[in-house]
């Protein structure tokens, strides 16, 4: 992969990763989803958009609105990456992005607030489970 698509994904894995034993997850994360062409659909490309184009404060949540804005840099509406980074990433981001893990996984959703853990799955069904889960735990869900 070309060196500017690797600093644009390490941008990203910036903002996502909170444990650095999973920003290589990450990673493989949105290598496994560019390969397919399916929108990185990246929380941290919204909060960018929000934050440092449009000067808003940062979101306690994400809408659905948020995720249908205007913007190349918006990975829940484009396939594809963003037009260019949207953080400085540090070591970790950038190793990361260099030498993702192997994995079959297409998603991600954080599992444990307190540590920063996420839930990384290799399909929808899974997926949709874990954000279930999560939501309960965090009193969101009903």
């Amino acid at each position: 992969r070309r060196l500017h698509e690797r600093v644009i994904v390490a941008s990203i894995v910036e903002r996502e990763y909170r444990r650095e034993e999973e920003a290589a997850l990450i990673a493989s994360v949105f290598y496994n989803r560019l390969r397919l062409n399916i929108g990185l659909e990246s929380c941290a490309t919204l909060e960018y958009i929000i934050t440092d184009i449009q000067d808003r404060p940062h979101p306690s949540y994400l809408t659905a609105e948020d995720k249908r804005i205007d913007s190349p840099f918006n990975t829940y509406k484009w396939a594809g990456l963003p037009p260019g980074p949207i953080s400085n990433p540090g070591r970790v981001a950038l190793e990361a992005a260099f030498h993702p893990a192997d994995t079959q996984y297409y998603y991600f959703v954080l599992r444990d607030p307190g540590t920063g853990q996420h839930y990384f799955s290799a399909d929808l069904k899974e997926h949709n489970w874990a954000k279930y889960i999560y939501l309960k735990q965090v009193g969101a869900g009903g």
